[in-house]
């Protein structure tokens, strides 16, 4: 009896794994994560520079292409500066964790439970801010965004709040919080260009035709201010 239930659970152990590595398998592939990371030597610098400066940078708007089937699929990273990528915000949110820790270790604050604080900090913005921008989409009954796309564009915030940091350890607290402001303002446009364009568009006219543009103003503002706000929390240690 104790054989056959071994023999039984091992078995069950066995299936229950395989139904998990497929599951895992069919999400990787519908998410198409190897979009988000096909970006080229160029592509990091260009797109920097849009982050920290945006309003020289002239739109927003994402390039398109045309299948042999005729489907129009957005263009990849490495041939469109507007696509929304995951290699810059991970590296981004792991230099912002690293660059806080040493910043409080210049000032003999560190300790290791910092890291962790850090890193789920940011995460529980990161987060939420997804969240919002999902149900912000879905009650506007606009374009369906997919959630990586909103996972790139909400991640991008760390590059601002690395530059921060880095500002003020140079050039004191005042400088610091000059910066705060700059980089949470710049993120702000960059954010309302880039969502405008999904916000605006919509699939169905007929039942948008109600839905007054002053709605859509408020939730692109109230992102607005969610940069400005997460700049300034995220970066008070």
């Amino acid at each position: 009896m104790a054989q056959i239930g071994l023999s039984y659970g091992s078995k069950w152990a066995e299936d229950a794994s395989e139904k998990y590595k497929q599951g895992i398998t069919r999400y990787l592939e519908s998410t198409n994560l190897k979009y988000y990371f096909n970006i080229n030597n160029s592509y990091v610098p260009n797109k920097l520079k849009i982050l920290l400066c945006p309003i020289l940078h002239k739109s927003m708007k994402r390039l398109t292409a045309q299948t042999n089937d005729g489907t129009e699929v957005y263009l990849p990273p490495k041939d469109d500066i507007n696509a929304p990528d995951l290699y810059i915000p991970i590296m981004a949110f792991v230099t912002y964790v690293l660059t806080v820790a040493f910043v409080l270790g210049t000032k003999n604050e560190f300790t290791p439970e910092v890291l962790g604080r850090v890193a789920s900090s940011g995460l529980v913005a990161l987060i939420f801010e997804v969240m919002f921008l999902k149900l912000g989409f879905y009650l506007l009954n606009s374009v369906a965004v997919p959630m990586m796309d909103l996972v790139a564009y909400c991640g991008y915030i760390f590059v601002g709040l690395v530059v921060n940091q880095l500002v003020g350890l140079v050039g004191g607290t005042y400088l610091y919080y000059a910066t705060t402001l700059v980089t949470g303002l710049f993120m702000g446009i960059f954010m309302v260009r880039t969502l405008r364009w999904l916000v605006v568009s919509d699939p169905n006219p007929v039942a948008n035709a109600s839905l007054p543009y002053n709605k859509r103003n408020y939730f692109l503002l109230t992102v607005a201010i969610m940069q400005l706000l997460m700049a300034y929390f995220l970066g008070f240690w």
